[in-house]
């Protein structure tokens, strides 16, 4: 990326300056040309940094003479002046039309830079005009007072959209195989997002949101209809076990294995990180995508605070809601008088070729392969055990994920997969068990 600016002249200069009133000097266009992919910002400041200049760490106009202590000051930095309204004192105004309306007066700072323009598509050259102005006094000494202004445009970050905002992603992610990062704004952390063969955009990495008894999540940050305070906070694993829950475990439980990485290859033997360094050190195109996340029992996978043998009501059962984002959802799974027609995890792994059908369990040709690999990156990740809080069947074994569609007074229809296929409709667990969760946009 490049930036470059471009001045139309070097000197602003105060020709007629008139005691009592505001004068101008002549204009400056400032124009900035870039590439840079996420835009800039132009600011300007004040005063020079020389310690033997006459204008060192000071934002005011000199005099020439410098043993005349005679100055015009700047005016405040957040400053918004039809017109200077007090003696001996300058500031700025800027355009963006051609001159055909200006700002208000307002001041530079010799030790912090003021933004004038922020732009984030930097396709064309953007140009800004700038001039300063005074105001003296009748009895202020005369002769020529200088000072120096620099302009600065630094190129901007690139900042992720969140997972929160559907719509962006949407627009974003218009055609299958887009894909890209988004922050939650619940924690910051950062999910590898992807619009899959489906039609739905899918996270392609499991959630790793930590349960926190002392918040409460929103319809504004999660997939809420009300505010909900979980009963718990997550807990770490010691070892390969967790301890803690007591046998109350249908409130919501999350537990988290740290920093726990499963790579895949093309063979069954899958191996197990305990960083993602440890993991890239080994395989460069471990990534996060491979992060196993949190384990979660069902009433945290659909924020309840209690799903013991309560049957939904709603016509599909389905939860109503869960710890996705707002905007997004556990996977459904549509059974009409019993019957299973299909779900969307076979939907989406039929559509990307990993199994021979919707409602299928068996692999295509290279399906085990596709499914623990780019672009889907389902982790085997195994379960946590409520009999004794102990984590079963990491890679290489199986993977279980949560949908949201009940089966029964206390269990739940799931996806598993392992070497031998992938159960997408069909099978289901308690609802005590710690599963996966890999969200959809609704």
């Amino acid at each position: 990326p490049t930036l470059s600016i471009g001045l139309s002249t070097n000197s602003l200069t105060i020709d007629n300056l008139v005691p009592g009133t505001t004068s101008d000097s002549n204009t400056v266009t400032v124009t900035v040309s870039s590439n840079t992919p996420y835009g800039y910002v132009l600011s300007a400041g004040v005063g020079s940094n020389d310690t033997t200049s006459p204008y060192y760490n000071t934002s005011s106009l000199t005099h020439e003479n410098t043993t005349i202590s005679n100055v015009f000051s700047s005016v405040d930095t957040n400053a918004s002046l039809d017109s200077l309204d007090t003696d001996n004192t300058w500031g700025y105004s800027t355009s963006t039309n051609g001159g055909t309306s200006w700002s208000t007066y307002s001041g530079l700072s010799n030790t912090t830079t003021k933004p004038l323009l922020d732009i984030s598509d930097p396709a064309t050259p953007s140009t800004i005009d700038f001039k300063i102005a005074a105001r003296s006094a009748s009895t202020q000494a005369s002769g020529t007072y200088n000072n120096v202004i620099t302009f600065y445009a630094v190129g901007k970050p690139y900042v992720p959209p969140t997972m929160q905002d559907t719509a962006a992603l949407k627009a974003k992610l218009q055609n299958v195989g887009d894909e890209m990062q988004a922050v939650d704004i619940r924690d910051n952390k950062e999910y590898w997002i992807r619009k899959m063969a489906d039609g739905n955009i899918w996270m392609t990495q499991n959630l790793d949101l930590e349960l926190d008894s002392t918040k409460t999540y929103t319809p504004a940050d999660t997939d809420v209809s009300a505010n909900w305070t979980p009963a718990r906070s997550t807990i770490e694993f010691t070892g390969a076990s967790i301890s803690g829950w007591a046998d109350d475990n249908y409130r919501p439980y999350s537990a988290s294995p740290g920093e726990l990485y499963v790579h895949t290859g093309t063979t069954d033997n899958d191996s197990q990180y305990t960083s993602l360094a440890a993991c890239q050190a080994k395989h460069p195109d471990c990534s996060t995508h491979n992060h196993v996340g949190n384990y979660y029992n069902w009433s945290a996978a659909v924020a309840s605070n209690n799903t013991n043998t309560t049957e939904l009501t709603t016509p599909d059962n389905n939860a109503p809601n869960s710890i996705c984002p707002t905007g997004w959802r556990l996977p459904r799974i549509t059974v009409f008088d019993g019957i299973v027609y299909g779900s969307n995890f076979g939907s989406m792994l039929a559509a990307e070729g990993v199994i021979v059908n919707r409602t299928s369990i068996d692999y295509a040709s290279d399906g085990y392969d596709k499914i623990r690999t780019a672009p889907l990156w389902l982790v085997q990740s195994g379960l946590v055990y409520n009999g004794n809080n102990t984590l079963y069947d990491l890679g290489p074994g199986e993977g279980y994920y949560w949908s949201s569609t009940i089966y029964g007074n206390s269990w739940v229809y799931r996806l598993i997969f392992g070497v031998g296929g992938a159960e997408t409709a069909n099978h289901y667990g308690h609802r005590y068990v710690g599963y996966s969760i890999r969200c959809l946009v609704k």
